[in-house]
């Protein structure tokens, strides 16, 4: 192990935390130029590993992110929630799902509440089309939502994995609740629109479409599901 003068840990440490701003100017090159720095004073930074394993990631190096996030994890063993979460959207990103959910698994062991966790997780799950997993998932998102995303965003991810079982009145409540929560949402008065027509309901399907293109003209949803009642 590497023996550090205070020097050397106060140099390390400064090289992380502007890397950190380098990263959040977009500078990403920059910032793991610094992360790299801060690890070859201190090959046992967990926190200069995770900073560049995320720099990589945002530069669209998923690969390379992975083998940082992993060397992060092994220095801290007993692991932080939020590294096998970013791991696991590398894996997801690379269409790795399996690899990816069981990071997934590990951030939930170790941040039960936090709804990303969840978020993640049900996503990967809905790659797999194992759709009444991701509903479980995006249950708990629901539970554990606080200010991390729209009030009628799980709602809607929810519905959509109803949908695509067939589940039509489950994802109507859906639905609903999300137009409740946030009513002046094109795309979900047309997604709605697009289940009333499987329900075999035109009426109601022709309403939420007027309404979806009250609220955008444009909107390319209410475009494409309204095709459907002609």
């Amino acid at each position: 192990m590497k023996d550090l003068s205070i020097a050397n840990r106060k140099k390390a440490i400064a090289d992380r935390e502007i890397g950190k701003k380098f990263r959040a100017d977009g500078e990403y090159e920059k910032a793991i130029k610094k992360f790299s720095e801060a690890i070859n004073i201190d090959p046992n930074d967990a926190f200069a590993y995770g900073g560049r394993g995320l720099s990589y990631a945002l530069n669209d190096q998923d690969d390379l992110a992975i083998e940082d996030y992993t060397k992060s994890i092994e220095i801290l063993k007993s692991g932080i929630a939020w590294l096998y979460n970013r791991r696991g959207l590398c894996y997801e990103i690379k269409k790795q799902y399996d690899l990816a959910i069981e990071d997934y698994n590990e951030a939930v062991k170790l941040a039960p509440n936090d709804p990303e966790n969840y978020y993640s997780r049900g996503l990967s799950y809905e790659e797999k089309e194992q759709y009444e997993l991701a509903i479980e998932n995006y249950s708990e998102l629901i539970k554990y939502n606080k200010d991390e995303f729209t009030p009628s965003y799980p709602y809607t991810l929810r519905a959509y994995a109803y949908y695509k079982i067939r589940k039509y009145e489950l994802a109507i409540n859906d639905y609903n609740e999300a137009i409740k929560l946030e009513p002046d949402n094109a795309d979900t008065y047309a997604w709605r629109g697009s289940v009333y027509i499987k329900l075999g309901n035109k009426e109601s399907a022709k309403q939420d479409f007027d309404k979806a293109f009250s609220l955008d003209p444009e909107n390319e949803t209410a475009k494409d599901f309204a095709k459907e009642l002609n």
